[in-house]
This record gives C-alpha cells, structure tokens and sequence, in this order.
C-alpha cells in the first residue's frame, strides 16, 4: 500500500465523527442533514490534504473545524439583532424596521388564509393585489402604481418590457453603481437595452440628450445618484425639462431611488418627491417601497395607466411580484400615508426623532440599570439616514460609550452575543447610538454589557 493510500486509511468513519459531542452540538444548532454535510465537508478537507500535501489526518483537527464551521453557519441564519449604530436605514440590518404594530396586524389578518387572489364579491378568481396597486397610485399622485420585489427588479421590470433591443439614453453623471455592485450599465445590458451614454461627469445639457436620441432610441431613463453627490461645476438636466422630449416612441423614466414622500425635515435633505416628479412628467417612476417610503422591501413603479398595465402583464412580472407578506405591509405603510399617520413608520419616527427625545431615552435606561453606568458613559454622537439615502444629511444623536481601551475588539464581543448588538467605532470609541435602540433593546444591552464587564479583560 502506497503512504498516500496509508494517509487515506486513517480518516475517521463518519459514523463514529457522527456520535461525537460536536456533531451531536451541529446536530442541535443546524438541524442533522446540514451537519452531516459540514462534516463531510471537513472529512473531504482532510482527506485533500493527505493526498496533496501528505499530512496525516487528525480527527480532533476534522472534529474542531466542524465546531467552528456549523456555530459560523449558525451564526448567519436571520434572527433579531439590536441597531446600536445609529443608521436608521441600515442594508445590513434589514433597512426599514417593521414595528410592532405592523407585525401584530400581519398575524392578525394572515395567520390563516387570505383573499389574496379572489374576488368575493363574485365568487371568482381575483386580480392580486388590485386594492393596493390603487391606493398606491392615489397616495402618489399617479394614475396607475404597480409593486414589484425591490426598486432594482422595477427597473429591470421596466426596461426589459420597453427597451429591449432598443437604445436607453443616460447621462454618464448617472452610470452609478450602488450597494452590493448593483451598476446601471450592468442592469441594461442584462435586460437587452442598449446604453447611450450623453454628457460628461459633472455636466449634462438639455441638448445632449436631444442630440443623442435617435430613431433606435426608446428611452430617456433618469437615475438617483442614491450614495453620493456631485459638488462643484455642474449643471444636470430636470424631470420637468426632458418631458419635452417624450414622444409616441420616446418615452421618460425617472429612477427615484429612496421614495421619498416629503414627510421629512431634516436639516440638509435635498431629495425629489415621488408625487413631483410624477407630476413633473415623466411616463414612469421607479422607487424602492422601504428606505424614505418607510414600508417593506418593494419596488414601486408609478405612471401612466396604459404603461403600468403592460407591466403588469409582462412575462417577467410573474417572477418580479411579491408575496402576500409584503403585499400586507405595504398596504398598511400606504394606509399611514393616506391618512398623514406616517410618524408611526418606525423608521420615519426614528429619523425625525430629536436630540433631546434620544437623550431621554438613554437616560430611562440608565435609571433602569444603574449598573451599567460603571462601564457606559453618555455622550453626544450623530446619525445618518443610510440605505444610500440623503448622503449628507447628519442627525444630532446621544448615546453611551463603552469604558474600553480596544474599541473594536469590544465591537466584535457585542457583535457574536446570542442577540448581536451592533454599535459603532468611531474615534476609538465603541459607541451605542441609542437613535435605532427600541425600549425592547434595553435588557439585551444591559445584561451584554454586563457580561463584557465580567470578561473584559479579554476586550
């Protein structure tokens, strides 16, 4: 026998790795089909090596990289964590929360079935999602509204049912990408339509467009720079001014990105609404239904009936459409813009929240673990809105600071406790910015920064 078949020979049987006390712990944390396969997983590993490197392999190495592997999977699967950062629209930790009372009437009205697609007054099969597409459409000012996944699906949704083959005209100030490499260029390309780049990077003219379009020009598409601005000498072009260009074959299109409904006053927010650029003239309006809307994680597109209805009966919308979960809530987000309720959005009310109304609140919690303030100091810091929204705009904030000389070991210990809390490192301070911290998140940051202080020497 060769030594690297030798090598091979000792690899653990996965029967005895599978009665061993971390299997039996992935067992419990991943279910037992998921830690069958990390184990083998790490078996395969060992069994690599020995063939390409030689080295022997070691059941107690296999049996540790299976601890390690299924508490890290473990770790991933969605479950509730405390925003202590103080971005109130945070992409990493689901945007726009939903809020209690959302939640409560979610469960009240879908813990069974629901008319999801029956019309009951007729006994008959129903068009999905009729009363909120309508609502949508007269919260908004348009004449028609239709919901779709997310604003990057509305986009995609629209070009692939009208520029497809066809030239789409966008400024080069506008070929943004925003998070997770989502690039316009990219999305164009992916639906068929082909780019027309006009302008230059800071400046943009009315007459470059009118230049650019030709007779395999379909669209004029305008896009929210979302993350960044452009300062300086420059010069962009209105909803309003390209309208002029719309035609039977031409038509206008307007990425709006946030959704904002102009329900906000924060100091440096220079954002577009959705119900004035609609009424500035273009033929369709793209927007993401969470961020500034304050609802669920949808894409709304809003504009003339004939080209929503053709949207709706696109091939690609039965892919694009969302469930009755996000159906319900976005509903319910529209009902609180209709009736000027929208403060009771969680995350409209945590942006418009005042410096004073935040510093109350870090200092009911104080009152209510005093304990806390041998290692917890309250000070003064700043929000941001986040999601890619209103870049410029800082909200005045308070918040408490960790007593700790390595502020970004500390952030890592908050990070892996069973409910994460996620703070902020700034100026070699690990802070808790207490705008995104709700009076449920106060014993989960007492009784974690209580442990901290027990085994701090390791921070």
């Amino acid at each position: 026998m060769s030594d690297t078949r030798k090598l091979v020979a000792k690899l653990p049987k996965m029967d005895k790795l599978m009665q061993s006390t971390e299997f039996l712990e992935a067992q419990r944390r991943l279910g037992r089909d998921l830690a069958k396969e990390v184990c083998q997983e790490e078996v395969d590993k060992a069994r690599k090596l020995a063939l390409d490197e030689g080295k022997e392999p070691n059941e107690k190495t296999i049996l540790e990289n299976l601890a390690k592997t299924s508490t890290y999977l473990d770790s991933t699967r969605l479950k509730r964590v405390v925003n202590a950062t103080g971005v109130v629209l945070h992409t990493n930790l689901g945007r726009a929360p939903y809020g209690a009372n959302t939640l409560t009437k979610l469960s009240e009205e879908l813990e069974g079935y629901t008319n999801l697609e029956i019309d009951l007054a007729e006994g008959r099969r129903g068009v999905r999602s009729l009363f909120t597409h309508r609502l949508l459409a007269a919260v908004c000012g348009a004449p028609a509204g239709l919901v779709v996944n997310n604003n990057a699906a509305a986009l995609y949704l629209v070009l692939s049912t009208f520029a497809k083959g066809k030239e789409v005209v966008v400024s080069r100030g506008e070929l943004v990408q925003i998070g997770g490499g989502f690039r316009i260029p990219d999305i164009l390309s992916a639906t068929g339509a082909i780019l027309r780049e006009v302008g230059t990077t800071n400046i943009t003219t009315f007459e470059d467009y009118q230049q650019a379009i030709g007779e395999d020009t379909a669209m004029v598409l305008k896009v929210h720079h979302s993350n960044f601005r452009v300062r300086g000498f420059t010069r962009d072009v209105g909803v309003r001014e390209l309208a002029k260009l719309k035609s039977d074959r031409v038509m206008l299109v307007k990425d709006l990105g946030s959704g904002y409904m102009g329900d906000l006053s924060l100091p440096g927010l220079d954002e577009l609404t959705v119900r004035q650029t609609v009424s500035d003239g273009a033929d369709l309006v793209c927007c993401s239904g969470d961020k500034l809307f304050g609802g669920p994680q949808a894409g709304l597109i809003l504009g003339e009936k004939e080209l929503v209805a053709r949207l709706g009966k696109a091939p690609m919308m039965r892919i694009l459409r969302p469930d009755k979960c996000t159906l319900f809530m976005m509903q319910h987000a529209l009902k609180l813009h209709a009736k000027n309720e929208t403060n009771l959005l969680p995350s409209i009310n945590l942006l418009t929240q005042q410096k004073a109304e935040i510093e109350a609140r870090v200092r009911d919690f104080l009152k209510q673990h005093s304990e806390c303030r041998a290692w917890l100091k309250p000070v003064e810091c700043r929000s941001a809105v986040g999601a890619g929204s209103a870049p410029d705009v800082e909200l005045e904030s308070f918040g408490l600071a960790l007593k700790t000389s390595n502020a970004e070991a500390a952030a890592r210990w908050f990070r892996k406790r069973p409910t994460p809390v996620v703070g902020i490192v700034q100026n070699d301070r690990f802070l808790l910015d207490f705008r995104t911290v709700f009076p449920c998140d106060f014993e989960d940051i007492a009784d974690t920064a209580a442990l901290w202080a027990q085994t701090r020497e390791s921070c």
